[in-house]
């Protein structure tokens, strides 16, 4: 009997039976998992519609509302210039990728927490610092991504 992940890994990807590395459909699960979670993270998180009602609903200052998006952005986007070089010379690359999807997740449930249990202008600050935390840890696990990707699965599968 076949093994019902195996075979959809093989439909998914248009590869043979036998072209199937050890360990290659165990990795594409977790990247499909992985970027599945990190998807939805996003859509929860989203500073332009959620955070910002978040810190509207909890009368933090409109200052902070309006840092949102720029502190998301800016943090992701700019340590990936000096986070780069770091990577690149790393020889366990994948650990990078991990930690920052666990940074990710932590500085998310901070955001939670900060929402169930404070308001106003703390609340606000809490928030656009977990914010800012999830930011740069994204921007490690993103430099990190595409060679972890690279390593963990064939060329083909990865289109």
């Amino acid at each position: 009997m076949s093994d019902p992940v195996k075979s959809a890994f093989r439909t998914v990807t248009g590869t043979g039976k036998d072209d199937i590395r050890p360990g290659e459909v165990r990795n594409g699960v977790v990247h499909v998992a992985a970027l599945t979670l990190t998807k939805t993270a996003d859509a929860l998180i989203d500073p332009k519609l959620v955070l910002s009602w978040l810190l509207t609903a909890l009368a933090a200052p409109g200052a902070m509302v309006g840092r949102l998006v720029s502190v998301r952005e800016a943090g992701a986007l700019l340590p990936q210039l000096a986070l780069t070089r770091r990577v690149e010379a790393s020889t366990q690359r994948k650990r990078f990728w991990a930690s920052g999807s666990a940074v990710q997740g932590l500085a998310a449930f901070g955001i939670a927490g900060a929402a169930l249990l404070l308001s106003g202008a703390v609340a606000g600050v809490v928030i656009v610092a977990c914010l800012a935390v999830l930011a740069v840890a994204r921007s490690a696990a993103s430099v990190s991504y595409k060679d972890a990707l690279a390593r963990g699965l064939e060329e083909v599968q990865q289109d």
